[in-house]
């Protein structure tokens, strides 16, 4: 059961970064329904990588790695959150667009490097 828990989280994630992209450029191009349907799916996904994360986190007894790879996966789905909200509202110009996705990549980077065991 933990290898399936496992491949279903990575695939999630992968899917999940996929659909954001997705509906990050149709609300810039100012598509609405393209815009409106990934951003559903992919709350969709942050529950699921939720569920599928806190089976793992407590499968593996806690470890500090992957609580800090947790923690960080939360912030990631704050800032998806944020920059599709802001920039909907058109809220998120500049400076503040820059700051948002600056997170966004380290964020997922880290992830990415925490969740194969280069890092911590």
């Amino acid at each position: 059961m933990l290898d399936i828990m496992l491949n279903i989280h990575r695939s999630v994630w992968l899917l999940l970064v996929i659909v954001f992209v997705i509906a990050y450029i149709n609300l810039t191009k100012g598509k609405e329904k393209g815009y409106k349907i990934p951003h559903h799916i992919a709350r969709l996904f942050y529950v699921l990588m939720i569920v599928s994360g806190v089976y793992l986190l407590i499968s593996y007894g806690f470890p500090i790695n992957y609580t800090v790879k947790s923690i960080l996966a939360l912030w990631l789905i704050y800032l998806m959150e944020v920059i599709l909200g802001r920039t909907k509202r058109g809220e998120l110009t500049g400076s503040q667009r820059t700051y948002y996705w600056v997170q966004f990549a380290i964020a997922l980077i880290l992830i990415i490097m925490i969740g194969y065991n280069v890092i911590l």
